[in-house]
């Protein structure tokens, strides 16, 4: 069950431009930068402009004088560069290193929520409702993507407080295990085939059974029997439930206002 939308950077949307007057150029600069998580300064040095030709642009809304064409085509490619360097090819490569120790802090977008009994066809927010963290994560625990989800509801107890943004990478049963105790983003599909995605911990019981555990009243998913050497492979017949990423960092909310904050829910 491919989540691809959250998975799926606004940029890679977004596209060259496809209104050339003059406010159309200033919105597509101002998306690519907001999109890249970037400042126009920061755009401009990458086309090699200076920066006060792309600011002074960008404050001047309703002027018809507009960028030379060979001046935007430098602002484009520099934003795919951009792109590349940070959520696309070069990224991927970068992470999918084989490196023994260290850690990397990544550029990880922020573009759903974690809710009990929420289906929906697409799990991303919209694009405005979007945002960046980076976080510390050690090299090679999980490959890309990485992706950032906000916990809505008390599914994640106190250990995950509604408020929680969650880190996780993607799991493929083929080249990950599964621990008693890990963290995992987990799917299932209605019978429309809408989604939701909630958070589960895997424990084993002292008889052998390992269970898929929510921390709310929402009841416990079984996934079969340990293995002989003790590893745990789920068993997706006999579960509703697929699991999609592995929880690997969090950033918790301590301050009690953070129950009365809504993220786009």
């Amino acid at each position: 069950m491919p989540l691809i939308d959250l998975e799926e950077h606004p940029f890679s949307q977004l596209g060259p431009p496809i209104d050339f007057s003059p406010d159309g150029l200033r919105l597509w600069i101002s998306e690519a930068c907001k999109f890249l998580n970037i400042s126009p300064t920061e755009l401009a040095r990458a086309a090699n402009l200076a920066p006060s030709t792309v600011n002074k642009f960008l404050l001047s809304a309703g002027s018809k004088k507009s960028l030379s064409a060979r001046t935007m085509d430098g602002i484009v490619k520099s934003a795919m560069r951009i792109y590349i360097d940070k959520f696309g090819e070069n990224r991927r490569k970068l992470l999918e290193q084989k490196q023994p120790g260290g850690s990397q802090t990544p550029t990880i977008l922020v573009s759903g929520t974690l809710e009990l009994g929420a289906f929906k066809e697409r799990l991303n927010w919209p694009v405005q409702d979007q945002f960046h963290i980076q976080v510390p994560i050690p090299n090679q625990i999980y490959g890309p993507p990485l992706v950032g989800l906000v916990v809505a509801d008390e599914q994640g107890g106190d250990i995950f407080p509604v408020g929680t943004v969650i880190v996780a990478g993607k799991f493929d049963a083929a080249l990950h295990d599964i621990r008693a105790g890990d963290w995992f983003v987990v799917a299932r599909k209605d019978d429309h085939g809408a989604i939701e995605t909630t958070l589960r911990q895997v424990l084993v019981s002292p008889g052998g059974d390992v269970w898929l555990i929510s921390m709310s009243k929402s009841p416990d998913e079984y996934l079969g029997k340990i293995g002989a050497r003790d590893e745990i492979k789920p068993n997706r017949a006999a579960s509703r439930y697929i699991i999609e990423y592995k929880v690997l960092s969090a950033i918790v909310p301590v301050a009690s206002e953070f129950s009365r904050v809504k993220f786009s829910l």
